[in-house]
């Protein structure tokens, strides 16, 4: 088992799930050795992490944030599994397999921002907003998260995911997808009037996608994007979330937050 594994294992076993709210997941790591760690989680689930974040980091280019939010992803998992007791081992094998599935899906595709950050750094940071800041503890949620931009970005079928997850989470990747052969504008149109219609799953997986969204343009922007049309998107990704059916409190809270963190700074007092 590599050292960081270790650690982040331990510190979901010592700490549990973090607590307070953070929109860059950081990995807070104690210490800790390989045999108290095994004493707590069986060799072969710890062989199953280790496995999944072996691909993900030779198909991520070792790329420090999407490993970081891997690292996350599982203490958050972890946690649930082991202290809280609100997911199974197979729950974390499913989890597992949805990090898996995505990450092969988005190989060789980059974020928009300046830093062409791969691509999966996205879903795993969206799965991380939902477990770390929302709390959520749903398997077919969580996965569905990490599965999120597969139908719309890359060549996957709804009948692939229904074959692999089942039909809820076929269900909900289908409810959080746009039809990529309209036009962008049309897409964001209908994403505005198609949000109060959406499921409480569906509205929380929207918010933990839009949180991460703005957060990449706050600390990372493409850099061909003007501050008006980060206006703009700031603007348009607040008229989706407040059309939402109510969800989660902690997730509508900390999409709030950056909103108006993002209004502020703009404000001619705070650039002085």
């Amino acid at each position: 088992m590599n050292n960081l594994l270790t650690l982040v294992i331990s510190a979901a076993l010592v700490s549990g799930a973090a607590t307070a709210p953070d929109t860059r997941p950081k990995v807070s790591l104690h210490s800790a050795t390989k045999s108290e760690v095994a004493e707590d989680i069986d060799e072969q689930l710890i062989a199953d992490i280790e496995e999944c974040r072996t691909e993900l980091d030779q198909l991520a280019q070792n790329n420090t944030l999407t490993m970081k939010s891997f690292d996350n992803l599982m203490k958050e998992t972890l946690a649930a599994y082991h202290k809280e007791k609100s997911l199974s081992k197979e729950d974390v094998l499913t989890i597992l397999d949805g990090v898996s599935f995505a990450t092969k899906k988005h190989d060789g595709q980059t974020r928009k921002n300046a830093e062409k950050t791969p691509y999966i750094s996205h879903p795993l940071g969206v799965a991380v907003h939902l477990m770390e800041i929302g709390k959520v503890r749903d398997v077919n949620t969580i996965v569905a998260a990490l599965l999120h931009d597969t139908v719309e970005d890359t060549k996957t079928e709804l009948a692939e995911i229904e074959k692999q997850f089942g039909s809820a989470v076929a269900g909900y990747v289908k409810e959080v997808s746009d039809n990529k052969s309209l036009p962008a504008q049309e897409r964001k149109r209908l994403q505005v009037i198609n949000a109060s219609h959406k499921s409480a799953v569906a509205a929380q997986i929207k918010l933990a996608d839009k949180l991460y969204n703005l957060n990449d343009l706050l600390n990372n922007p493409p850099s061909d994007w003007t501050p008006t049309r980060i206006d703009q998107y700031f603007q348009w990704a607040k008229s989706v979330v407040d059309r939402l059916p109510p969800s989660n409190e902690n997730l509508e809270l900390a999409v709030q937050d950056c909103i108006d963190s993002y209004w502020a700074s703009q404000a001619p007092s705070s650039k002085k």
